[in-house]
């Protein structure tokens, strides 16, 4: 793994050139800002009641944003990576197969975050290609 900047780029010395200099390239970073509102939106809408006031009212003292919220900031980042320079690349046939989320501290309730996404691992499946690729979200600031 090599640092460039503040972010990894991921090298393999088994890559293929093609997958090298993608895995160079730095997608655009991505901004989102969420709110209290979104909070309990979310919350409501993964099966909390009106009653679990913790995560539905946000003047509650315990209110807080599902740890399952954590995936929802990056998906617009994580669209971001062009996957044009994969060869016969059809993104009607793109499969989502996995996903991993890393909490590092207490979800704030609201603010305005910065999403970095990166090209981690291609692997070659022969007819197809499994590509992994992350994104760092940090917390840019509190809404005023």
């Amino acid at each position: 793994m090599q640092v460039v900047g503040t972010k990894d780029i991921f090298t393999d010395p088994e890559d293929y050139q093609l997958v090298a200099d993608a895995k160079k390239d730095k997608p655009e970073d991505h901004e989102f800002s969420y709110t209290e509102h979104d909070i309990i939106l979310y919350n409501l809408g993964v099966s909390t009641t009106a009653k679990d006031l913790q995560w539905t009212y946000e003047s509650q003292e315990e209110f807080a944003a599902l740890p399952t919220f954590g995936v929802i900031p990056q998906f617009t980042a994580s669209s971001g990576i062009s996957l044009g320079w994969l060869p016969n690349f059809n993104p009607v046939k793109l499969l989502h197969g996995e996903q991993y989320l890393a909490i590092k501290s207490p979800i704030p309730t609201e603010g305005h975050f910065i999403d970095e996404t990166r090209l981690s691992e291609v692997l070659d499946k022969g007819k197809a290609a499994s590509v992994t690729t992350i994104v760092y979200m940090t917390h840019y600031r509190s809404l005023p």
